[in-house]
């Protein structure tokens, strides 16, 4: 999938370069994801960087637990990791201080529906997340992915840098 001509395309636009792919996880259930701007996580070196993608493996239904995202969150300074909100010992925190977030600039959650095979990308400061399943049939199979520019390096939760190979 990753290596797919159309894809590569389309990342080396919004790159402007090669991309360099640092995660991927796939979905086969319809678990919840909560809200949060992936930069919080990884990211490109140059923060806001990094492109993700949602590529939906089937059909997706409206009660399946769809992704959303919150358009233009990705132009307010973020959450940045701190003592008070750090992954590792106050990761509840940053979550609140997110839905805090969409509630105060009264952000907009959007859930399309998403058929086989399209994708959805998003910048790494974006809010997104899941919505929870409403249903007990329904799957949401799906892969998320995220690609840097390839002469970047890998930031992982906004303090440690590595290089990664590119094949």
């Amino acid at each position: 999938i990753f290596s797919h001509s159309q894809l590569c395309k389309t990342l080396n636009f919004f790159l402007n370069e090669k991309p360099k792919f640092v995660q991927s996880m796939y979905f086969e259930g319809n678990s919840a994801t909560w809200e949060h701007q992936d930069t919080y996580y990884l990211d490109s070196e140059i923060i806001g960087s990094m492109v993700a993608g949602w590529i939906a493996l089937e059909n997706i239904a409206a009660d399946a637990g769809r992704f959303f995202i919150c358009p233009l969150s990705n132009k307010i300074d973020l959450i940045k990791q701190s003592k008070l909100n750090n992954y590792a010992y106050n990761h509840q925190k940053y979550i609140r201080e997110v839905v805090s977030l969409i509630k105060e600039k009264n952000l907009k959650i959007i859930a399309p529906y998403l058929e086989l095979g399209d994708v959805l990308f998003w910048n790494s400061k974006t809010i997104h997340g899941s919505l929870d399943s409403q249903s007990m049939t329904n799957s949401r199979s799906s892969i998320t992915f995220h690609a840097i520019p390839e002469s970047h390096k890998f930031l992982q939760f906004q303090s440690r840098q590595s290089t990664l190979i590119s094949f």
